[in-house]
């Protein structure tokens, strides 16, 4: 299965990118062993700086994995335009409010300049720094055609968006803030929780 890995500001690793673990000590990132997919934890290969490569759980080098199909992948996320992305945190301060305190959310939805923001799960009271790439792909996972994740209704309404894009991007209009609060859970967690 192919996976996105994000780090702790949500900026996507790939393969020999160098991450440093929840002490500070540095590690090359070399790939995801297991995804969320498996009891909702992944599990990711490291190797020190000696060479030694080890399998441990992705919250110890503080990575996000998440499961994603090749459609997904294939897509073009710039067709998601900065103006979409604001929308749809937008949505998400709206919809995503039973779970999520959005900290510093509206700020960074009015702002274009930014392309990051902070969230807190209030259940586990975890903060996550989530990238405008991470809610664009997210939005990307209910939109693809295979999706199984979102209800008919959801889904539906994620097609449509993507299918009337234009140059300015996708048709935000057609989405809800059920629409906001799927995409809030996928880009926070790699999954469906509340």
């Amino acid at each position: 299965m192919p996976y996105v890995v994000t780090n702790v500001n949500g900026f996507t690793v790939s393969k020999d990118d160098l991450i440093d673990n929840f002490r500070g000590e540095p590690g090359v990132f070399v790939g995801v062993t297991r995804g969320v997919e498996h009891n909702g934890t992944a599990k990711v290969s490291v190797r020190d700086l000696n060479g030694r490569e080890t399998e441990s759980y992705a919250d110890v080098w503080r990575l996000r994995v998440r499961t994603v199909s090749e459609w997904v992948l294939a897509q073009d996320l710039s067709a998601i335009s900065n103006e979409n992305v604001r929308d749809i945190m937008r949505l998400m301060d709206d919809g995503a409010d039973h779970w999520m305190d959005p900290l510093d959310l509206w700020e960074a939805s009015e702002d274009p300049e930014r392309t990051a923001f902070t969230v807190l799960d209030r259940v586990s009271g975890r903060n996550v720094h989530l990238h405008h790439d991470e809610i664009r792909r997210a939005f990307l996972v209910f939109a693809d055609p295979d999706q199984q994740m979102g209800h008919d209704r959801s889904a539906h309404y994620f097609q449509k968006a993507w299918e009337h894009r234009d140059a300015d991007g996708i048709q935000s209009q057609y989405l809800d803030t059920v629409s906001g609060d799927l995409i809030a859970q996928f880009a926070f967690f790699g999954e469906i929780k509340y």
